[in-house]
């Protein structure tokens, strides 16, 4: 009788631990991975990362390791906070922020790595506050 009661007991106990092991499994396969790679490459392709409430952060394109393209950043409550254009990690293109009511704040240019060209600065309530006009990373008169 003891050895039955020890066997079943036995049982009782790995199958509960098993059961602990597999919700363990399913919660982690749940929950949202904080960076993705939409290619079989880190260093190439789409490129994600999340907040831990699962909005999207941080999204834009690697060449070769480096930030190619247009790249967007996200507030935690999935408005846009940046757009920013890239050629290998190098800003070049369009740079814009917003604010978190997703008004504009500024947009303008860079030139390898440099404001070049106008920029202009608004209020939160999207008035233009400022023009400037830059080259090479310096201020124009």
């Amino acid at each position: 009788m003891n050895k039955i009661l020890l066997f079943a007991l036995l049982t009782f106990l790995l199958g509960a631990c098993d059961a602990q092991k597999e919700e363990k499994h399913q919660e982690a396969k749940t929950q949202q991975p904080t960076s993705v790679s939409n290619t079989n490459s880190i260093t190439d392709g789409e490129q994600v990362t999340y907040y831990p409430n699962g909005q999207v952060k941080l999204r834009g394109n690697l060449k070769d390791g480096k930030k190619t393209g247009m790249w967007y950043a996200y507030y935690e409550n999935g408005v846009k906070q940046s757009e920013n254009e890239y050629n290998y990690d190098v800003l070049n293109g369009k740079s814009a922020t917003f604010y978190p009511s997703g008004q504009l704040r500024y947009i303008g240019y860079f030139k390898n790595g440099k404001k070049d060209g106008l920029w202009e600065y608004y209020s939160k309530e999207g008035e233009l506050q400022k023009s400037v006009t830059f080259r090479k990373g310096k201020i124009q008169k």
